[in-house]
């Protein structure tokens, strides 16, 4: 719980202490500049991720089930190299200004004087490696007991960069100095924990002895469908950066990453509660224990769901105070946005551990069919609502599309465990959530605060009773 704490206020504080320091440091159109970059770069290394996730669960599963794991690291060192060389062929193709431009928004012109090229190349290298040393190298480290390692260096990893990015940019005011520092700094940390990982493991681990081409592709092939769902959910949490700018204006983006960070604020604290979960999970799944792991989704739905509603029904008050002194008055604060976004997180929020749960048991067909409805939906209102430049219909997306995947997730769960009421279960759990979410849509209407803090009076009571029941049966 204490590195996975640590891991998330780590990004959480990456994103709040980032945005006034490039807006002071380059300015709002450079900092859009910097969002749209660093959204490609995630995007073409999140080709993988969900490859390397479903590699780290199949070396968890394998060890625990007494197999020898030197066949299975092997071919997943293959099945990684050959995905590695499709991504540096995607970033090639990125390095043609024209391609470059249409995705991005930015004229070549704008492209070529800020040396855009590079700065993406260097943002692509240390995302890449970055990723593959913290979602497959250290989670190597959670079959052998050690997950808290994996957690504590997962977060460091994250310290080094946030420190890295926020000293280059406040010292340069350059975007290419700064991409560079990523870079260089990515790579460093990434290789010395490559060496501790090796050092620390009961067997043998090798990053780059593979097996034979075939035995990759069968990697390849049984990852696939989780693979697939990673990139769509990483469509979902950065490449949305790009499909604002295309349906909007790049001046529309800050306003709506900076709302968007403000908004899963108190999201991020919940999520510091799943984290050590799952390896527990994992091995109730494993042994049929269904019951037991919708005991744990209770737990998480009334802890979590108490946290969310006090802390938003707390702080919406202050927030627009917070946001234009933290945006430097450089940024126009939009109630309605914030609301229609608090409002998608609270159902995002209860649908959460559903996902982690389909990720860290390689339920891939499940996990892509929600990703995939998230997706969609949420373009499909951008574009809607891009027609009339209305910006709250940002938040209004969002909100719609995690209200429809709240739903299908939760009847989708219901079909895995069989014999278990889980419907009725939701219903309990969910009504608060229900409630308070009513109260913010009159509060985004009225825009009157006692309506949201009856809400909240009313919800956090039935939620506490939830809570209470649970902590009496443990």
């Amino acid at each position: 719980m204490q590195w996975g704490g640590y891991a998330i206020f780590t990004s959480f504080l990456r994103q709040i202490s980032l945005v006034p320091v490039f807006l002071t440091s380059v300015g709002n159109n450079a900092y859009s500049f910097w969002l749209v970059l660093n959204a490609i770069a995630v995007l073409i290394a999140a080709i993988s991720l969900g490859h390397l996730h479903y590699c780290s669960n199949l070396i968890n599963l394998s060890f625990h089930s007494g197999h020898d794991v030197k066949h299975e690291l092997k071919a997943v060192n293959g099945s990684n190299y050959m995905y590695l060389g499709l991504q540096l062929l995607i970033a090639a193709v990125f390095c043609s200004p024209g391609i470059f431009s249409f995705f991005s928004g930015f004229s070549e012109q704008y492209i070529h004087y800020n040396n855009g090229i590079v700065c993406l190349l260097f943002l692509f290298g240390a995302r890449l490696v970055s990723q593959y040393c913290s979602m497959y190298a250290l989670r190597l480290l959670e079959p052998v007991g050690q997950i808290q390692k994996t957690l504590k260096y997962q977060a460091v990893a994250e310290f080094v960069d946030f420190a890295l990015t926020f000293g280059a940019i406040v010292l340069t005011h350059n975007i290419l100095y700064t991409t560079a520092a990523v870079f260089a700094s990515s790579l460093t940390v990434s290789i010395i924990l490559l060496f501790y990982v090796k050092h620390k493991m009961p067997f043998e681990v090798s990053f780059l002895k593979t097996s034979s081409l075939q035995s990759g592709v069968g990697v390849l092939r049984k990852s696939a469908f989780l693979n697939s769902s990673f990139a769509v959910e990483k469509i979902y949490d950065s490449g949305m950066n790009l499909v604002v700018v295309a349906f909007f204006n790049t001046a529309a983006l800050p306003v709506f990453y900076t709302t968007r960070v403000v908004s899963n604020v108190f999201y991020r604290f919940s999520i510091a509660l799943i984290l050590p979960l799952f390896p527990q999970i994992q091995k109730q799944y494993a042994l049929g224990e269904k019951e037991k792991i919708v005991n744990v989704m209770r737990k998480f739905w009334a802890l979590s769901g108490l946290i969310m509603i006090a802390f938003i029904a707390l702080g919406m008050p202050l927030i627009p105070w917070v946001y234009n002194w933290w945006t430097k008055h450089e940024l126009k604060f939009d109630p309605k946005l914030l609301g229609f976004l608090f409002m998608g997180v609270l159902f995002q929020n209860f649908a959460t551990i559903v996902y982690e749960f389909y990720k860290k048991t390689n339920l891939s067909w499940q996990m892509l069919r929600l990703n995939v409805l998230r997706v969609a939906v949420m373009v499909f209102f951008i574009n809607v609502f891009g027609q009339y430049l209305y910006m709250p219909g940002l938040g209004v997306s969002f909100f719609i599309a995690e209200l429809f995947c709240f739903i299908y997730g939760i009847y989708q769960l219901s079909t895995i465990f069989v014999g278990i009421n889980v419907l009725k279960t939701v219903k309990v759990y969910a009504l608060p959530i229900v409630i308070f979410s009513v109260s913010l849509g009159l509060y985004i209407a009225f825009l009157e605060y006692l309506i949201l803090f009856a809400g909240a009076v009313v919800s956090l009571a039935m939620v506490y009773g939830r809570l209470k029941n649970e902590l009496t049966k443990l």
